[in-house]
């Protein structure tokens, strides 16, 4: 978390949503850390803070959590978990899988990794430089810092007809509470490759 006494607002990061980027901003601000690097407890937060957070579309961040965690490398042992990790759709099953209890909460949704914490407000990863221009304590405008090192560019070139559908069930909370589309963006696309390739 960051916590900014000065203007009296916290930052609770969310793990794969820009939290480098957003560390290094708020930091820049006068901000300071509380407790670990993605640490989400409501107790340390001061009461009348704002607070807020960035949340991502479950699609994207669904992607994202396999390349960083699978294929980049294995930092998290999770590929012992999948009979081939380097397929996303196999990766899709175990988020599935471990919906209820994920052996790393890594792989938990957004919903369940913040827990009773109270938000004021949730930034949208694809939209955050001018959402977080228009939070309260924001006096001139600011240019976000562009820090994520992830080489996986091509999201929607991951997905499967079957990862769609594990995915939305997977990060169905998430859809609903931060208001994303369960319509996949590409769906015609997706469904004409796997035609092609039978």
């Amino acid at each position: 978390m960051i916590q900014n006494d000065e203007h009296e607002y916290v930052f609770v990061s969310t793990m794969k949503c820009g939290t480098h980027t957003m560390y290094e901003l708020l930091k820049g601000l006068g901000g300071r850390r509380v407790g670990g690097f993605h640490t989400c407890d409501p107790r340390l937060i001061p009461l009348g803070y704002f607070v807020f957070t960035v949340c991502r579309n479950p699609f994207t961040r669904a992607v994202s959590i396999w390349w960083s965690t699978c294929v980049r490398d294995d930092r998290y042992r999770f590929r012992r978990f999948m009979p081939d990790w380097k397929s996303f759709e196999c990766f899709a099953e175990c988020l599935l899988r471990f919906k209820n209890k994920p052996p790393h909460i890594l792989l938990a949704t957004q919903t369940k990794w913040h827990g009773p914490v109270v938000f004021d407000r949730y930034l949208k990863l694809e939209n955050l430089e001018p959402e977080f221009n228009a939070l309260p304590f924001v006096q001139d405008h600011v240019v976000l810092p562009r820090l994520n090192t992830s080489t996986y560019k091509d999201y929607w070139e991951a997905y499967t007809p079957d990862a769609i559908e594990m995915v939305r069930e997977w990060g169905k909370e998430d859809f609903e509470k931060f208001g994303y589309t369960t319509e996949f963006p590409h769906a015609s696309s997706v469904v004409q490759q796997t035609e092609e390739e039978k």
